[in-house]
């Protein structure tokens, strides 16, 4: 006799451009096979967020579409949203719910508790308990909401985590966060590394040159790149800040900053580098679906993020060889392998790490520092890229994270 597939459904607030959208089309292409059968749902984006569905296309991957599922919090289309993923679980009749970043959270595991818990006969036919998974991609705790909704956030997160089986975080310090939280517990909190497909990120030497062409960049020209949306926890203010610094000292020569991303701060952004002068040296690229090409002209790469849980946009950049600076936020220590207790602090402000630089949260300062230092140390930038490259295709490949969560579904279901 044939075994059953164990059906996953999976569910994503928006396929806006970022990491999260990313790793819930890469799984659900990964969970399509002779073990498991796998269903993204997904809602609507808004205009300035860009869309991933030619992400999805290319991967083979048709998600369910719930309109009333967006970014805001609406009571009548939230609800009219969850009714529909009850609707879908009982056409479905999942084996996993598998819920990524807060909305699809709160919605996806409420439709799965509401199921498990009494209303069997009138929404689900399946006698087997859901079981339910939820991922944490950075969290809401940080840099989005007003104290006072931070706090409801995080009972909110409590409470719908006495009722997840697994509560899974990208690092091991986004897993001390959240139980720092009081969310879940040590038995059902764990740490799994991201994936990505980073065959693409290798060899970018086919691109080398085009794109300071199409901007009309000198070739020898120095590039710094942020990839991330323009939006607040990203903090792009304080990377303006630093090149303004660096501009005042003369330490920016022949080197521009480019903004890869859009987002709900882009005119207020633009406005701030035209009030400093900066124009001739920032410059704003919005959505690139191209990043190899990008990654194939930068010499670095940073990150100035209030908040984060794994960026993907590090993991493609080291994948490309190239060095990272980035703020000590959620799960970048894990993947520059920053350990404080091996005293990697070089002089006040940034840490040297074994794969990168890092820099508290909002000191403008200590990266003003830490970036002039790899802007002036070419084989500095040289080791770190090198270094890192080897590291994330050793450890963050789509294979390996597929392999972990085959395994953590398996488990979960017996």
């Amino acid at each position: 006799m044939k075994k059953k597939r164990i059906k996953i459904v999976r569910i994503l607030s928006r396929l806006n451009i970022g990491g999260p959208a990313i790793h819930t089309i890469l799984l659900t292409k990964g969970m399509k096979n002779e073990k498991f059968k796998s269903i993204l749902i997904k809602g609507l984006e808004d205009p300035y967020e860009g869309d991933m569905m030619y992400y999805a296309k290319e991967k083979g991957v048709k998600p369910v579409f719930i309109k009333e599922m967006g970014r805001n919090i609406s009571l009548i289309n939230d609800t009219i949203a969850l009714f529909k993923i009850i609707q879908i679980f009982k056409k479905e009749n999942p084996d996993i719910v598998d819920t990524h970043t807060a909305k699809a959270g709160v919605l996806g595991r409420l439709a799965a508790i509401i199921v498990n818990n009494g209303l069997k006969n009138l929404f689900y036919s399946n006698k087997n308990r859901i079981k339910i998974i939820h991922t944490f991609h950075g969290n809401v705790f940080n840099g989005y909401f007003s104290k006072r909704n931070t706090q409801i956030y995080i009972l909110i997160e409590r409470l719908l985590g006495r009722f997840t089986d697994k509560i899974i975080c990208l690092s091991n310090q986004q897993k001390k966060e959240i139980l720092d939280y009081k969310i879940g517990n040590r038995d059902k909190v764990i740490s799994v590394p991201l994936g990505v497909d980073l065959k693409n990120f290798i060899d970018l030497n086919r691109y080398k040159g085009q794109l300071k062409k199409k901007l009309g960049i000198k070739p020898t020209t120095l590039l710094i790149g942020i990839v991330a949306r323009l939006v607040p926890v990203k903090n792009h203010e304080m990377i303006i800040n630093v090149v303004n610094n660096l501009v005042i000292e003369g330490a920016f020569n022949n080197t521009k900053l480019l903004f890869i991303g859009d987002g709900e701060l882009k005119d207020y952004l633009m406005e701030l580098v035209h009030e400093k002068n900066l124009e001739n040296v920032i410059l704003f690229l919005g959505f690139r679906k191209n990043l190899g090409e990008i990654y194939a002209d930068l010499d670095i790469v940073a990150l100035t993020s209030i908040n984060e849980g794994l960026p993907i946009s590090l993991i493609e950049a080291m994948a490309s060889g190239l060095p990272i600076i980035s703020t000590n936020v959620g799960g970048v220590p894990d993947l520059l392998e920053h350990t404080s207790n091996k005293k990697q602090e070089i002089r006040n402000g940034y840490y040297l790490t074994k794969y990168g630089m890092l820099v508290d949260s909002k000191d403008v300062d200590g990266f003003s520092i830490a970036l002039k230092q790899l802007i002036e140390l070419k084989d500095l930038r040289k080791n770190l890229g090198t270094k890192g490259q080897k590291h994330v295709l050793q450890n963050y490949d789509i294979s390996r994270l597929v392999r972990d969560m085959s395994k953590i579904y398996i488990n979960i279901n017996k």
